[in-house]
């Protein structure tokens, strides 16, 4: 869900009855996507995610106690100059109920070992009982390498599709991870 007050009620109303479900949240942090795509500044693109970890987390437990948050950076990989704001936010979006944090390299712009650093760097800076979940498309033919490598920088959920048909026809292939 976009993080708004809508989408996470239609997602808490669609899948509160299920038996874990999970809200999945998501929202750029990128310097490029927050200037020029939200027009936002960054602690108010913060704000924003936080306050919807908080509501989404808030509704699902209501709807079951079982309920989870996932939170995802869109456009992760280009988060580079800014990790250690990203890194911040994230462990505030921790604090307001997320439990899994998805970190997508979109459209494969960031290259392998960047992006594993990036994660690793992220994974050594939040709780433990945190799952950190990897995300990557292969526009450049990567994906599989980039998804394998972050399990061992601490990725523990790994975003894959079958036959490489993912939600744009790029994500890595479940076969080859």
């Amino acid at each position: 869900a976009r993080c708004t007050e809508a989408d996470i009620l239609s997602v808490v109303n669609s899948i509160g009855h299920a038996k874990k479900p999970r809200v999945h949240v998501f929202l750029t942090l990128s310097p490029f996507h927050m200037k020029y795509v939200l027009n936002k500044d960054p602690m108010e693109v913060r704000k924003t995610a936080i306050g919807a970890v908080s509501f989404a987390s808030d509704k699902i437990k209501r709807a079951n106690k079982n309920g989870e948050v996932e939170f995802s950076v869109e456009h992760f990989g280009d988060c580079g100059e800014n990790l250690d704001f990203v890194i911040d936010t994230l462990q505030e979006v921790v604090k307001a109920g997320a439990t899994t944090i998805n970190l997508p390299n979109t459209v494969e712009r960031t290259r392998i070992k960047t992006f594993v650093d990036m994660i690793e760097k992220v994974y050594n800076a939040l709780p433990k009982h945190v799952t950190i979940s990897a995300h990557n498309h292969n526009d450049l033919g990567m994906a599989t390498a980039a998804t394998v490598e972050s399990y061992f920088a601490g990725a523990v959920q790994l975003e894959c599709a079958l036959n490489g048909l993912g939600e744009r026809s790029g994500n890595t292939n479940f076969y080859e991870v």
